[in-house]
């Protein structure tokens, strides 16, 4: 269940020195596998992640809110050299723009 998954997140992201970790960015099948934990660049996408928490400033998002989610991968990234991304997992939102 959940529970286990975020379990499984913080031990993975110990063992391999991450700081974040993320679903799938896509519901589409052709970019979900089902026995991967991608370690590459991307998109830890903001409707589900964990993180160890860090205090420190130049991680901090500083530009606005539609592109926080591709601010924060690539800061984390360029920190670090790693973010989990379950390519197993996938989440199923409704975007509601403000009125």
């Amino acid at each position: 269940g959940l529970m286990a998954l975020i379990h499984h997140a913080h031990d993975l992201m110990s063992k391999e020195d991450a700081y974040i970790w993320g679903l799938n960015a896509s519901p589409n099948p052709m970019n979900m596998t089902v026995d991967n934990i991608s370690r590459r660049n991307g998109m830890v996408n903001g409707f589900m992640y964990g993180y160890r928490v860090r205090h420190e400033d130049h991680l901090k998002s500083i530009f606005c809110s539609p592109t926080e989610d591709v601010e924060r991968s690539c800061r984390v990234f360029a920190k670090d050299g790693i973010v989990l991304r379950y390519s197993m997992y996938c989440a199923r939102t409704i975007f509601k723009a403000p009125d």
